[in-house]
């Protein structure tokens, strides 16, 4: 029986039950994950696949303050939702 792993956008992949590692040692979920990138993390004899993304060093400030990702999700989920102002930019820059 197939497994769903959640994917962006509500998308879901068809994962295996079982698999078995090619002759270099491989391991293939199939082409619905194909170029994702996976953290590998050992507990035991068991292996866990935790989907990560890699952002550049100079981005890592915002990724580490649990508050700014937190308020950005609220922005994006307000903009998403539609709940956007006017704004005017007059009087911001004293030119």
């Amino acid at each position: 029986m197939a497994k769903k792993f959640p994917m962006k956008k509500n998308r879901t992949a068809k994962l295996p039950s079982e698999v078995r590692l090619d002759a270099s040692g491989r391991l293939s979920l199939g082409k619905g994950l194909g170029g994702r990138l996976f953290k590998v993390v050992t507990e035991g004899d068991e292996i866990r696949l935790i989907p990560a993304r890699v952002f550049p060093d100079g981005e890592a400030w915002f990724f580490e303050n649990q508050d700014r990702v937190k308020a950005m999700d609220r922005s994006l989920a307000q903009a998403n939702a539609g709940a956007l102002e006017e704004m005017s930019v007059a009087g911001i820059f004293d030119l």
